[in-house]
């Protein structure tokens, strides 16, 4: 009779410590990746920021483009060591994050494939991007310039 008592108070507690255990996993990854999410749009308001002053100092000998744009905001912006920065012209990587920076999504074929055909071109998006090296999470900032352009992208 103790040892069924006992085998019982066991398997509640192991079976409480596993519920425990998951629901506070779950949690802390919708933390995460709250955080990150806050981050990313933050990254994204810099960078509107950035464009605006960049338009407004524009002039009709020198007017901005694309490449200019994505140069200033890499050069001004510093990626935290897990976080990854490219930007692409014409489906081309054209800038990438200083060396100091570990993740290099521009290493992964996989993120370059899916930036190249997938990424939204209308639009500013936050999105998820599965790879075999990792899993990102993305926000994508076309670039659409009053005067012809090629497609650029910012990635972070």
């Amino acid at each position: 009779m103790r040892t069924r008592v006992l085998a019982g108070m066991l398997g509640l507690i192991t079976l409480a410590f596993a519920v425990t255990g998951t629901v506070v996993y779950l949690l802390q990854v919708r933390t995460m990746d709250a955080r990150i999410d806050d981050s990313l749009k933050r990254s994204v308001q810099e960078f509107q920021v950035l464009a605006a002053r960049s338009s407004e100092s524009a002039t009709a000998s020198a007017p901005l483009t694309a490449e200019a744009l994505l140069y200033t905001a890499m050069q001004q912006t510093l990626p935290a060591k897990h976080e990854g920065m490219l930007s692409m012209v014409n489906n081309d990587v054209r800038w990438t994050a200083p060396e100091i920076v570990q993740l290099r999504p521009e290493n992964d074929p996989e993120f370059i494939a899916w930036a190249v055909n997938s990424a939204p071109d209308e639009r500013v998006m936050l999105q998820t991007v599965p790879t075999a090296k990792a899993t990102y999470r993305v926000v994508s900032i076309p670039l659409t310039l009053a005067q012809p352009q090629p497609p650029a992208h910012l990635f972070l």
